[in-house]
């Protein structure tokens, strides 16, 4: 027929019709998705005893049980008591800034400048409640 041959020649199959894979086709595409699904886990598998096998190679770590004495040195570098003295500053740091986290400090500006030097939260509301009270 003329009419086939004319919609070929013009590169375009006729809409009505619909191309479909043969089951064949269908099945080796789905036997080719398992086929590389296995190959991923066999090289992931590789992958894994391979880095098992350089991690298993490393030499053990060296952890201290305790920390080594620190002493004094004649180039003025930290001592014991400069580690026990700066532990204490630090714990007192951690202290204070727990205290400031809990009672932050607010600025009143309704007093002059030299009175609203830091007040704590807690301070100017005691302050409030005694100027109701009294007044």
């Amino acid at each position: 027929g003329g009419g086939g041959e004319a919609s070929a020649a013009q590169g375009m199959p006729p809409v009505h019709e619909v191309i479909k894979d043969s089951q064949t086709t269908l099945n080796q595409v789905a036997a080719l998705k398992g086929a590389l699904s296995i190959e991923r886990e066999q090289v992931a598998r590789l992958r894994g005893a391979s880095l098992k096998e350089r991690i298993q190679k490393l030499k053990p770590l060296n952890v201290p049980k305790k920390l080594p004495r620190v002493e004094l040195s004649t180039d003025g570098s930290l001592s014991g008591e400069n580690v026990k003295s700066l532990t204490k500053k630090a714990a007192d740091l951690h202290q204070r800034a727990c205290r400031l986290a809990a009672s932050p400090m607010i600025i009143d500006l309704t007093k002059p400048a030299d009175q609203r030097a830091g007040q704590s939260r807690l301070q100017l509301l005691s302050e409030r409640n005694r100027d109701r009270k009294s007044g």
